[in-house]
């Protein structure tokens, strides 16, 4: 494993805006590993949980809470999803 290069700096920086974000807004966070199942969030108890798979890349898990939160704004608000920080990158899908 090498240094870590510039995007994924700019990656990493962004998930962790959007954890900053996601507890800004009153989500519990937490980080477990869940054998690459995802994460996201959640109710329980009356509370909000975000939860972070570590088994996950980064790419998946920005992912992940990106559209996650972006579902909890539209809930909230009837609006589309917030600006969130965008990477520059698409993911491909099978198929």
């Amino acid at each position: 494993m090498g240094p870590i290069t510039v995007a994924e700096l700019s990656l990493i920086a962004q998930l962790d805006c959007l954890i900053h974000q996601a507890r800004q807004s009153g989500i519990e966070v937490r980080y477990e590993y869940l054998s690459g199942n995802g994460g996201g969030i959640c109710e329980y108890a009356g509370k909000r949980w975000l939860f972070i798979d570590l088994a996950l890349t980064a790419e998946e898990s920005w992912e992940i809470l990106r559209e996650s939160l972006g579902n909890v704004a539209s809930q909230s608000n009837n609006e589309g999803p917030p600006n969130f920080p965008t990477t520059g990158f698409e993911r491909k899908r099978p198929g």
